[in-house]
């Protein structure tokens, strides 16, 4: 077997640590990856001559390798490890809850938003929209924009406040739920007007 050496380093606590900048391997590991059997050389030659490979440890090395891909780059490893935590955890499902979330219990306690687009411009020249839901009546309040921008949903959220003040007083908005989004939602315009409503 013909060997070809990227990088030289020494062994220590487990990891091997290169001699030289890893600059001054690029073009001898651009020029090693050409060969297809550069991956098992490199797992042969940098493992102990007179041991084989660790199983374990390429698999761990290789992102987790699964046990037949990891026996094709190296003839000698043998797969001797029962299981690997990690795997297990990345591969377990988690169980769902089945408790249901609790709604408001009150029109316009809770209004949740969204927005969508870009999508192809209406005959206005929207391009967007931007949905406020009540979370206790599923009342839903849709805006057409042509931006995403944060003046544009700032005023689309003051019109919904100020349509909800004036027809039901009784039932102010208190909370507000959206997915953060950085142009239409996270800035300063549409939090301080949170902040001055009370929400």
């Amino acid at each position: 077997m013909v060997e070809h050496m990227v990088m030289q380093g020494h062994l220590a606590e487990g990891l091997y640590i290169l001699e030289e900048p890893i600059e001054h391997y690029r073009d001898r590991a651009v020029e090693g990856l050409r060969n297809s059997r550069l991956a098992s050389q490199v797992l042969l030659t940098t493992s102990s001559r007179s041991d084989p490979p660790d199983f374990t440890l390429w698999h761990r090395r290789l992102a987790h390798l699964n046990p037949a891909a990891l026996q094709k780059l190296g003839p000698t490893i043998e797969p001797h490890f029962t299981h690997c935590s990690t795997c297990i955890l990345a591969k377990q499902r988690r169980t769902r809850s089945q408790v249901p979330a609790l709604r408001a219990e009150r029109p316009f306690s809770l209004l949740h938003s969204d927005s969508c687009g870009p999508l192809p411009a209406s005959h206005s020249g929207a391009k967007y929209y931007l949905i406020f839901v009540d979370d206790y009546t599923r009342w839903t309040f849709v805006y057409f924009l042509k931006t995403k921008s944060s003046t544009e949903s700032t005023l689309c959220l003051q019109e919904t406040l100020a349509f909800i003040r004036s027809h039901y007083p009784q039932w102010p908005v208190t909370r507000f739920r959206c997915d953060n989004g950085r142009g239409e939602y996270d800035n300063e315009m549409f939090k301080g007007l949170l902040r001055t409503n009370g929400i």
